[in-house]
C-alpha cells in the first residue's frame, strides 16, 4: 500500500501506525476533504481460506455495527469499505498520544490524571455496554487522548474480528495477552464484564506502572491470568487494591456491574468520596508537534532525542526539588492552617434573618425516614457524607435511565402545613462525577385532594460532582403538602448510577431560634495557592466551601449551623480526612 494509493473515495497520504490486524493511514476524503485515518485489514499470511473468509466477514459486520455508536468518548467512525479485495474502515483523525505513550517505561500516572482518563473510558463502555457492543480489547494502546484531553475509546467492532481469529489462530495474535479475560483465554463465551476484566487491568497499569499478572512470556502471562491472583500493589489505598481485585476476579459474577462502578470505587478510596474531583486536570505531555493518532499509533524515537529528553526531563526535576526543599525552609509556616467553630453568637429577636432552613424535614442523621421508591428497582441506603456536613444523606441506588425517562422517590411529611416555616421548599441534590451533564431533578407536591403541583419549567440541572441547591418558591403550595416527590429527569445521554439527596427543608424569614450561630472555617490563609489547593481538596470531600475574610485573614466557610453539635459532627469529619482543629 503506497502513498498516493486509491481506496473508495479515500486516497492514502502517509503510513501512521499499524498493529495486529491492521495497518493504519492517514488519508484524504476526495468529495468533501476531510482528512481521515483509514484502517486496511491486514490479513496474517499462512491462514486457510475458510478462516480468511470468516475474518472479512467478521470485520465488515462489526464495523458496521460499531458504526452505530455515537458517543463524545468514542471514536466517530465514517465509513466501511472495500476496494479490488482490500477491506478497511475510515474514522475520525485524531491528534494525540495514546494512553500507551503516556505510560512508557512503568510510570505511573498522577492519580488525578489517571481517574480522569479512567471516568472517560468507563463512560464510553458503559454506552457502548448498554448498546450491546463488547470490545473485548480494552487497553492502553486503544484508548486516545487528544490535544485538548478528550479520551476516545478505538477498535471497536474491530477488536471482535481480532478475537474470532485468535480461537483458531492463536499463535498469531499473542502481543498484549495481558489485558485478555480468563474467559476469552479459556474461549467461553464474553460479554461485557469482560471488557471490565480488560478495563481493570489498564486501571491498576495507569496507577501502578505495571499489569497485575506479569510473567517472561506471554503463554505464562495467560496462564497467571486463569490460575493465579493479581500481583500485590501496597502503594495503591487499601480500598483500591480491594477494588481492583474484584474487578480481576476470575468468575465474571464477581466483578463490578460496570466500569463506572469502579472508577467510583477508585474515586472514594483516593479522595473519600464516590465522585472523581473535577478538579482532576489532565496533565498531557505535548511535544513539539502533535501526531495524527490512530488506535495502533507508533512514533520511533531516535536514541539520540531521547537523550537529550532525559537530560531536559532530569533538570525539570532538579529544578523542581530544589523549589520543594526552599519552599519547606521558607513558606511553610503559612499552612499552618487548620478548622475551627467560629460562634457568630445569638441574633437579636428585633432583627430578622435572612433566608434559613427554619424546618428540617429530613437530615437523614437517624434514619431514612417516611422516604419510599416509586420506581421499581431503585434502592434507597442511608450514606455517610452530606452536603455541608459530614454525617448522613440518602442515597438511591440503581438508577437506570435511558434519554427522557425518569425515576422518583417521595415521603409523607409528618406535618402537611409547611406555611407557618415559610413558602420555599428546598433540599440538596447530588449526581456523581460520572453522571452525564444533562441530567435534572423536578420536585412536586401532592395535596391532601390528590392536586398535583410541580416547579416551575422543566426542572433544575444538576452538576455531576456536585451538591446543587433545589430552591423552590412554593407559596401557598407549602399550606398542604401530603406527599413530597423528588424526580430525576434524564437527558439525551442515558444513565445508570444514583442520586442522592440531603437537607430536605422548609425556608422562610423568621427570627432567633432558627438563626444560624455556628458557622465552621478552614484556614487562616496567608497565600491564595494554599486556600486554591484547599478548596480543592474540600470539593473533593463533597464540600462547597467560599471564601470569607475577618480583617487580614481570609478562610474557607465549610458550613453554617443552628446547633453545636452540628457544627461538632462536621469538624470532627474533617479531622478524620486530617485536618487540625484549631481552638
Amino acid at each position: 500500500m503506497n502513498v498516493g494509493t486509491q481506496l473508495g473515495r479515500h486516497r492514502i497520504l502517509r503510513e501512521i501506525g499499524g498493529g495486529g490486524l491492521t495497518r493504519v493511514f492517514e488519508a484524504e476524503d476526495l468529495v468533501i476533504g476531510r482528512r481521515v485515518a483509514l484502517k486496511v485489514l491486514a490479513i496474517p499470511p499462512g491462514i486457510s481460506e475458510r478462516d480468511k473468509a470468516q475474518l472479512v466477514q467478521s470485520f465488515q459486520q462489526e464495523a458496521r455495527a460499531a458504526g452505530t455508536l455515537s458517543h463524545t468518548n468514542v471514536v466517530t467512525l465514517y465509513e466501511v469499505g472495500e476496494t479490488d479485495g482490500t477491506y478497511y474502515v475510515a474514522t475520525e483523525l485524531l491528534t494525540g498520544n495514546t494512553l500507551r505513550d503516556l505510560i512508557r517505561n512503568g510510570r505511573p500516572l498522577p492519580v488525578d490524571q489517571a481517574l480522569n482518563i479512567l471516568l472517560q473510558v468507563a463512560r464510553a463502555l458503559d454506552y457502548a455496554h448498554r448498546m450491546g457492543m463488547v470490545h473485548r480489547s480494552v487497553k492502553p494502546d486503544n484508548i486516545m487522548v487528544t490535544d485538548d484531553g478528550l479520551v476516545k475509546v478505538t477498535d471497536f467492532g474491530i477488536a471482535r474480528a481480532a478475537n474470532d481469529l485468535l480461537r483458531t489462530q492463536k499463535s498469531l495474535l499473542t502481543s498484549s495477552p495481558a489485558y485478555l479475560a480468563p474467559e476469552q483465554i479459556r474461549d467461553e463465551p464474553v460479554d461485557y464484564r469482560t471488557d471490565i476484566f480488560a478495563f481493570a487491568v489498564t486501571a491498576y497499569e495507569v496507577l501502578t506502572g505495571r499489569t497485575p499478572f506479569e510473567a517472561p512470556t506471554p503463554t505464562a502471562v495467560m496462564h497467571r491470568i486463569v490460575t493465579d491472583e493479581p500481583d500485590p500493589a501496597p502503594e495503591l489505598p487499601p480500598r483500591a487494591q480491594v477494588a481492583l481485585r474484584r474487578a480481576l476476579s476470575k468468575a465474571p459474577g464477581e466483578r463490578p456491574s460496570s466500569a463506572l462502578a469502579l472508577v467510583e470505587e477508585l474515586s472514594s478510596a483516593y479522595y473519600g468520596t464516590a465522585v472523581v474531583s473535577p478538579e482532576a486536570r489532565l496533565s498531557i505531555p505535548r511535544e513539539k508537534e502533535s501526531h495524527s493518532m490512530s488506535s495502533s499509533h507508533s512514533v520511533a524515537q531516535s536514541p539520540r532525542s531521547s537523550r537529550y529528553l532525559w537530560v531536559i526531563v532530569g533538570a525539570i526535576v532538579l529544578v523542581a526539588i530544589a523549589g520543594v526543599v526552599i519552599w519547606r525552609l521558607t513558606g511553610q509556616a503559612d499552612e499552618q492552617f487548620g478548622v475551627m467553630i467560629v460562634d457568630v453568637g445569638a441574633s437579636s429577636p428585633a432583627a430578622p434573618a435572612v433566608v434559613a432552613p427554619n424546618y428540617v424535614l429530613n437530615d437523614f442523621e437517624l434514619s431514612p425516614g417516611s422516604w419510599r421508591v416509586e420506581t421499581a428497582g431503585l434502592r434507597l441506603e442511608r450514606a455517610r457524607g452530606g452536603a455541608s456536613q459530614g454525617a448522613h444523606w440518602l442515597k438511591i441506588n440503581g438508577v437506570d435511565l435511558s434519554g427522557g425517562d425518569e425515576v422518583a422517590i417521595s415521603c409523607l411529611p409528618e406535618t402537611r402545613d409547611w406555611s407557618r416555616f415559610g413558602g420555599v421548599i428546598s433540599l440538596d441534590v447530588l449526581v456523581p462525577g460520572t453522571a452525564p451533564p444533562d441530567l435534572r431533578v423536578q420536585v412536586e407536591v401532592e395535596d391532601s385532594s390528590g392536586g398535583l403541583h410541580a416547579m416551575p419549567g422543566d426542572g433544575v440541572a444538576l452538576t455531576p460532582g456536585r451538591w446543587s441547591a433545589i430552591t423552590w418558591q412554593a407559596g401557598s403550595v407549602a399550606n398542604d403538602v401530603a406527599v413530597l416527590r423528588v424526580k430525576l429527569v434524564c437527558g439525551q445521554t442515558p444513565y445508570r448510577g444514583y442520586f442522592g439527596i440531603d437537607h430536605v427543608r422548609a425556608q422562610g424569614t423568621s427570627a432567633g431560634p432558627a438563626a444560624i450561630r455556628y458557622k465552621v472555617r478552614v484556614g487562616p490563609f496567608t497565600d491564595t495557592a494554599s486556600m486554591e489547593r484547599q478548596t480543592a481538596r474540600l470539593k473533593s470531600l463533597g464540600k462547597s466551601p467560599f471564601p470569607v475574610r475577618e480583617g487580614d485573614r481570609r478562610y474557607l466557610q465549610v458550613g453554617a449551623f443552628t446547633t453545636i453539635d452540628s457544627a461538632r459532627r462536621e469538624v470532627d469529619f474533617l479531622v478524620a480526612q486530617g485536618y487540625r482543629e484549631l481552638r
